[in-house]
């Protein structure tokens, strides 16, 4: 699936304005998805507004040999995860969380996300993530709203870094 020039908002309401959902916005599993660089003047965005999610992911989840791609100038904003970790591992990304899966970060903007593992981007068991071009990752942090967390690369995750990365 490739999406460009588009807004995609996950947007949950309920009684206290607020409803908490255990699923992304975008389960990557076996497939792709693409975030693709916009046309000149257009936007290609996926915002997590007033979500909040449990357990894995805001925006996207990649697994089982999912491929999950951000290009230049597409933008990934506030996603909230927030599952406290009970030990289980969960908790894990605030925007994308890549597991047995891979990414390729080559450009695009992560900011605003948050999560106790890594508030933008968590890579972890058997991922792999290619980052180059110019990919922002930036701007996002733990629960607390204080304690910086852009990125955290875990247990047999592997990050090449090919390009600048913010």
């Amino acid at each position: 699936l490739t999406l460009k020039a588009v807004s995609v908002y996950g947007r949950w309401t309920g009684a206290s304005g607020n409803v908490r959902t255990s699923v992304p916005l975008f389960d990557v599993c076996g497939g792709s998805l693409t975030l693709a660089k916009p046309s000149s003047g257009r936007l290609t965005e996926v915002a997590c507004v007033r979500g909040d999610f449990m357990r894995n992911a805001g925006a996207v989840s990649v697994w089982k040999d999912g491929t999950f791609r951000i290009e230049s100038g597409a933008i990934i904003r506030d996603c909230r995860n927030s599952y406290v970790d009970d030990g289980s591992g969960a908790g894990r990304g605030g925007a994308v969380l890549v597991d047995n899966g891979r990414a390729e970060l080559f450009g695009g903007t992560i900011t605003n996300c948050f999560a106790n593992h890594g508030g933008g981007v968590f890579i972890g068991n058997l991922a792999e993530v290619e980052v180059k071009g110019d990919m922002v990752i930036a701007g996002n942090f733990r629960l607390d709203g204080v304690t910086p967390n852009n990125l955290v690369v875990y247990d047999c995750g592997k990050m090449v870094l090919t390009g600048p990365l913010t």
